[in-house]
């Protein structure tokens, strides 16, 4: 017995990578990726639930789906909060850098 898939999903593959607009936010998305690591320690990533009600997964991976132009100051600005002290100089860079990206990449 043989079936054949769904047109949809091809359509809908056709109709994104047809249009160069939709194909540009659609690459820019991908590079994005939904998840990444926060490089947060455990107890940042604490405070940043406890103090900033901002959630992420068990091992400091935070949504990157979820960020957008209306609450990316909201997210960033924690994160500068709870790393202003005791991370080492490496990993105090490498926040930063994550930072300037999500700014420049939303504002």
């Amino acid at each position: 017995m043989y079936s054949n898939p769904s047109v949809h999903g091809t359509l809908i593959v056709s109709t994104v990578l047809g249009d160069p607009k939709l194909k540009n936010l659609w690459l820019e998305e991908v590079k994005i990726g939904m998840f990444c690591y926060s490089w947060l320690t455990s107890e940042q990533a604490n405070r940043m639930t406890s103090k900033f009600f901002i959630y992420m997964t068990c091992n400091d991976r935070i949504s990157m789906a979820g960020l957008n132009t209306d609450n990316v100051r909201y997210v960033a600005n924690p994160i500068h909060e709870v790393t202003k002290s005791g991370s080492d100089t490496f990993e105090r860079w490498f926040i930063l850098k994550t930072l300037q990206h999500l700014y420049l990449h939303f504002l």
